[in-house]
């Protein structure tokens, strides 16, 4: 999300009450399709309290004859809710606001008082290992989550990961945010029949932070989220991405066609293990990567890491139960049956 630095006009004043229900507080930034707002909660509903802050993610009204527009909004709220995670945002609602005798489709999502990992790098500069573990072990942990609930993110960068300071300690709560052009892994069971908002021959999200297969038009997997992770991961300990060029177009063809340089190169004082992990988030082959954002997790912090608790495990499927049911119901049967017959010969 931007800063709101352009001519345009925001929707919304400050003061103005939307739906009969939101108190616009701030324009909080602006994005190609939508503008953020903060706003508090006058009337309770549903799972909002009176007197809550919440952040509105709406529309633009000039972008109200797009479908995939609200398509994009409407599949933004449906993956998140999917995954209940500290690490995730939460998105309450999906809501109509009217708006000079229309209406803007809204998300009302929980209020992040942060900065992007974008600003924060920004602001503090190149961090050390230390610093920059934590965050990272979070930005697994979400994608683990997300991968879990059968959701590949597809634009994992320092814009979409928002920094919310803590009072117990140094290290901030890390949120994974804009679902927007998340899809479904198609290796799982969990797909729905919904229609795709982009051929398959359109590159979606970032150029910057995207993984070799999606730069060939393939399909985005959850190995292509923790390549980015790694991208992020370079760039906070070096202060740049690995493949630098003349123009982004070689540098794409670069992280095709070439293995990333070790940060080490621009970072000397790496430790060994980071410098370790970047390199296998960065193989190019998916296989050579790590299968989960719970290993990177492992590798960075130990097998016992704290982040790892906020990993909720898979649950047993309703089949599975079934047929641990119909064993035991067999073996009381099996059991009853040789009771029947061992007294009948005695």
């Amino acid at each position: 999300m931007s800063r709101d630095d352009g001519p345009r006009a925001a929707t919304y004043s400050e003061g103005s009450l939307v739906d009969g229900r939101f108190r616009i507080v701030a324009l909080l930034g602006r994005g190609g399709l939508s503008e953020v707002y903060r706003a508090v909660v006058t009337e309770p509903s549903g799972s909002l309290h009176g007197g809550e802050e919440v952040a509105l993610k709406i529309v633009m009204p000039e972008l109200l004859g797009s479908d995939k527009a609200i398509s994009r909004f409407k599949r933004e709220m449906r993956w998140t809710q999917r995954i209940d995670h500290p690490n995730v945002i939460s998105v309450k609602d999906f809501v109509l606001l009217s708006h000079d005798g229309t209406e803007l489709p809204c998300l009302v999502m929980e209020l992040l008082e942060g900065e992007s990992l974008v600003e924060y790098l920004e602001r503090r500069g190149v961090m050390s290992g230390e610093e920059a573990k934590p965050i990272v072990c979070q930005m697994a942990a979400a994608l683990d989550a997300a991968h879990r609930a059968g959701i590949v993110h597809r634009d994992l960068k320092p814009a979409n990961v928002i920094l919310v300071p803590r009072t117990a300690d140094d290290v901030p709560r890390v949120v994974l945010t804009d679902f927007g052009v998340a899809r479904e892994d198609k290796s799982t069971d969990l797909r729905d029949d919904s229609q795709s908002l982009t051929a398959s021959n359109v590159i979606l999200g970032t150029p910057d932070y995207l993984a070799p297969e999606q730069l060939e038009l393939e399909e985005a997997l959850p190995a292509s989220d923790l390549y980015a992770l790694g991208l992020c991961f370079y760039q906070m300990v070096t202060g740049s991405l690995p493949f630098e060029a003349d123009s982004p177009l070689e540098a794409v063809f670069q992280r095709v066609q070439k293995d990333a340089p070790s940060p080490s190169l621009k970072r000397p004082d790496l430790e060994a293990n980071l410098e370790k992990v970047i390199l296998r988030c960065l193989a190019r082959d998916p296989e050579d990567r790590y299968s989960s954002g719970a290993e990177i997790i492992r590798d960075l912090d130990g097998q016992n890491s704290g982040y790892l608790t906020a990993i909720p495990r898979r649950r047993v499927g309703t089949e599975v139960w079934v047929s641990l049911a119909t064993i035991g119901i067999l073996l009381l049967v099996a059991i009853v049956v040789a009771v029947i017959y061992a007294s009948k010969g005695m």
